[in-house]
């Protein structure tokens, strides 16, 4: 593999029809629009970043309004909830308790859900109570008829 730029020391030979006058003309000219080229391209890149640096400029204002107004909203819930626990504490009576016992912390927000609706799982049968036994009726001696003896009343479920 050469290294040395000898394909730029002689320069290419100029088109047919081309003099050497008119051969260098040419070239400059190709040198001209080719610098003007790229003269539009430094441009337009550096008009993109511009843009861009201006649009990520705009998303971290953004970004920062929406920090801010989270800050503001955590604040203003943390003292919504301190109020809450200092009007739970002065409008809901103590409950008296004789045993000193302590609960697990509650979060005072649950105590104030409504309650879950009643379970709509069978409930367990409830206790007989027992009754005296019955006698059966006494029996007519006209009755020739055998029918069972009654049977015990059952609870119902």
């Amino acid at each position: 593999m050469d290294l040395t730029l000898s394909g730029f020391d002689n320069p290419p030979p100029p088109p047919m029809g081309f003099t050497e006058s008119n051969s260098a003309t040419h070239f400059s000219s190709e040198i001209q629009a080719l610098r003007q080229r790229l003269l539009y391209a430094i441009l337009e890149k550096e008009t993109l970043r511009t843009n861009a640096m201006n649009e990520i400029r705009l998303k971290e204002d953004c970004e920062n309004q929406l920090y801010q107004l989270l800050k503001q909203t955590t604040f203003e819930r943390d003292e919504a909830r301190q109020h809450l626990l200092q009007l739970q504490h002065l409008l809901l009576p103590k409950p008296q308790t004789t045993q000193t016992q302590t609960s697990p912390p509650t979060d005072p927000l649950v105590d104030l859900l409504p309650l879950p609706p009643p379970s709509t799982s069978p409930s367990p049968p409830p206790t007989p109570t027992t009754t005296p036994p019955t006698s059966p009726p006494p029996s007519t001696p006209s009755s020739t008829s055998s029918s069972p003896p009654p049977l015990p009343a059952t609870p119902t479920v």
